[in-house]
């Protein structure tokens, strides 16, 4: 369930952390915070690590998203970067436009990512080139709120490559990452599609997704069933627990997250 910044002005400070049963392990913290009721900004970082042979790997993110709501229409810019500077980095940067019409919220962004990718011969780990790639993308994103503030959403990510990334798997660096390190990070995908329903009861939300990630790299296709269940633990703080299991080709495995939210300086 995605966090986003109040109609109001004030803070929310997120903190996060989940597991898998492939020993990955993520933790992440969160600030966004609303100037007036229509500029807000967010600022996150975190840290994923996942086990792999012949070592663990772990990588870094942080992202800087800024947002202008003119109403009905507003704009959105992002930048940030993840990956392990020894390994696998990727700066990336999006921008784009959304629109609440009534009930029905819409949004249209740019992507794009520039890798830089460090191979290593099997037989020489000592010898590493480092080569380049860059990603194209577009996003889409659709919602609609029932009177009964049922919330309904779809969203899809596609990308477009300057090489043909499908060969780099026969490199070490990647092979070395499990199908859950490349998920979790976001890493080389091809297209990533998604669908939820956020249910509302009393001061609590159910949640139940649906998605499916495409990678670039060996065809490796994951989909993905998840449940969350936001509840309050005071006034200005709610716990999101969320539980999920994946399958990439035939193989599963179950995903947990906690997520706490505390929200400042509101009336």
């Amino acid at each position: 369930m995605a966090v986003s910044a109040p109609a109001q002005t004030g803070y929310v400070v997120g903190l996060s952390a989940a597991a898998d049963t492939s020993d990955g392990l993520g933790a992440s913290a969160l600030l966004d915070v609303a100037f007036t009721d229509r500029f807000s900004a967010t600022l996150s970082a975190g840290l994923t690590q996942a086990s792999g042979f012949p070592e663990d790997v772990e990588m870094g993110h942080w992202r800087l998203g800024l947002r202008r709501d003119f109403g009905p229409l507003g704009v959105e810019a992002s930048f940030g970067e993840w990956g392990d500077p020894d390994e696998f980095e990727s700066d990336d940067w999006s921008t784009g436009l959304f629109a609440d019409a009534g009930p029905w919220r819409f949004a249209v962004s740019y992507l794009r990512r520039d890798f830089d990718i460090t191979f290593r011969a099997p037989n020489f780990p000592d010898r590493r080139v480092v080569g380049t790639a860059r990603a194209d993308g577009v996003g889409l994103d659709l919602g609609y709120r029932f009177e009964s503030d049922v919330d309904l959403y779809v969203a899809t990510r596609r990308y477009d490559y300057n090489r043909d990334v499908s060969r780099l798997g026969q490199f070490e660096v990647l092979r070395r990452l499990t199908p859950t390190a490349l998920t979790l990070t976001g890493s080389l995908l091809d297209a990533t599609y998604s669908a939820g329903i956020d249910v509302p009861r009393d001061d609590q939300i159910l949640s139940f997704n649906v998605s499916r990630s495409e990678g670039a790299v060996d065809g490796i296709v994951v989909d993905s069933v998840a449940i969350g269940w936001l509840l309050p633990l005071s006034l200005r703080s709610d716990l999101d627990l969320g539980l999920g299991i994946s399958d990439e080709d035939g193989e599963q495995e179950f995903f947990f997250s906690l997520l706490f939210l505390f929200y400042g300086g509101y009336d």
